[in-house]
């Protein structure tokens, strides 16, 4: 997901007690995965734009031309025809970071805030200037696998990739009274992913595929700020911490057209995924401290993507791929055991009224020597947000545009891919009259597959 997925600045995931020992393990890993699944703040709501080193080179474009373990993710039956006994990994570092003009919704008791969205309430009045000028500035690490296998005319495959959305942001500045105000906001919805794939050819040139996907979701949401040191101290601070499985299958269709053409089309069906955990209220002007267990159960909507390679010569592969995402269908329903109306009340419904978004994308590979491959890749990806709810801080905030080049090498058994991948945006308007914010992610990959 990507890519309201906003860089990490160092502040460690929670960790959730009572889970498998190998989930405990991987959950840094999977928000590392989603800070920069699709860039900072980009787009794609809660999904991943693509995964895998060829796919990101060729801008995430292969819905009619997976040739490994990553169909799963982009075409499941693309299996029919990937080559059994073969692994996978990537490795990726990315830095970069949003910025804007204004982006810190400090509003008043009456205006209905969502601290889940990172909305502020100064109960005095006393927000520094300078909380509403900030970067989210940081850099992250990410790591995918997966292997593929036959059985028969059916290929089979397996892995993991991460999935969603997060950001952080934290200020400090001093009052004129001599003391200091420190503000932070912490917010992760991410998902862990273990697909497990089955495609076939059923008809000459006609290959069907399926994938259930295994997911286990977090999602956490911290609000602090805090005023010692001169006349009026005081604490506000709301914490959301929940967690849950879920199972999500897409079908998929590929046909070969002729020797030089494929067309692809994939469908997502929406699954609903239930979380539960605690949330903490703690308000010290108004002498309140809230623990509630909580209950958020989200449903997320259908995607589809269509996608179409095609061969003008030996040694170049032209694709392209358009991907839907339903997210106005989105709904996120929060309830509390004994909920206190006006400070934890329930809620449901599609809270920051989330639109239906695009990816496209297209890609370039070509053999320029016998062992090796250059691709190049165009994506522009759409956040789902109205630019009436934009905000830096918890938002999928930018619609983004990235470039993405890679270089393949290969030998007998194995090959090794390098790429880089910018993202950026022109400027978009923000929540805030006047407001303006600017995408600037760079992110670098290495993977390497083998044949066993």
């Amino acid at each position: 997901m990507s890519a309201s997925n906003a860089l990490s600045n160092g502040r460690a995931v929670r960790r959730h007690r009572g889970l498998p020992a190998f989930i405990r393990l991987a959950l840094p890993l999977a928000a590392g995965i989603l800070a920069a699944a699709a860039g900072t703040a980009g787009a794609s709501g809660l999904e991943t734009a693509g995964i895998g080193a060829r796919g990101r080179s060729l801008g995430y474009a292969l819905t009619a031309a997976a040739d490994d373990w990553t169909a799963a993710y982009y075409n499941p039956a693309a299996l029919a025809w990937a080559p059994g006994g073969t692994a996978a990994a990537l490795y990726e570092y990315f830095t970069g970071g949003l910025s804007s003009s204004d982006s810190l919704r400090n509003l008043p008791l009456d205006a209905g805030p969502d601290p889940a969205r990172g909305d502020f309430v100064d109960p005095i009045g006393d927000e520094p200037a300078s909380f509403t000028r900030e970067d989210v500035r940081g850099v992250a690490h990410a790591a995918e696998a997966g292997w593929v296998s036959r059985a028969g005319r059916v290929g089979l495959a397996a892995g993991f990739y991460g999935s969603g959305a997060g950001s952080d942001w934290d200020d400090d500045v001093a009052t004129a009274g001599g003391g200091t105000i420190n503000a932070g906001f912490s917010y992760r919805n991410i998902s862990l992913n273990v697909p497990l794939a089955a495609g076939a050819e059923f008809l000459p040139g006609l290959a069907a595929g399926a994938a259930l996907t295994l997911r286990y979701g977090m999602l956490d949401a911290e609000l602090e700020k805090t005023r010692a040191g001169d006349a009026i101290p005081y604490v506000q601070r709301f914490e959301q911490d929940t967690a849950g499985y879920a199972a999500s299958v897409d079908a998929g269709l590929l046909w070969r057209v002729g020797k030089r053409t494929s067309l692809g089309a994939v469908w997502r069906l929406p699954y609903t995924i239930v979380k539960r955990g605690d949330t903490t209220l703690d308000q010290s002007l108004a002498g309140l401290r809230l623990e509630r267990d909580t209950r958020v159960e989200e449903t997320i909507p259908t995607r589809v993507a269509l996608g179409a390679a095609w061969r003008p010569r030996a040694g170049d592969l032209l694709v392209a791929s358009a991907v839907w995402m339903n997210w106005s269908a989105y709904r996120r329903e929060t309830s509390y055991e004994n909920p206190v109306p006006g400070v934890l009340e329930d809620t449901e419904g599609n809270p920051a009224r989330w639109q239906d978004t695009w990816v496209l994308g297209a890609g370039w590979e070509h053999a320029f020597a016998p062992r090796w491959t250059g691709r190049l890749g165009l994506v522009y990806d759409q956040a789902p947000e109205p630019v009436s709810q934009r905000t830096l801080v918890g938002g999928q905030v930018v619609d983004a545009w990235k470039v993405t080049v890679g270089l393949g090498w290969a030998g007998k058994r194995a090959s090794v891919d390098v790429g880089y991948v910018r993202s950026w945006n022109s400027g978009v308007p923000g929540y805030i009259p006047g407001a303006e914010y600017r995408l600037s992610l760079h992110e670098v990959f290495a993977g390497a597959r083998w044949q066993f």
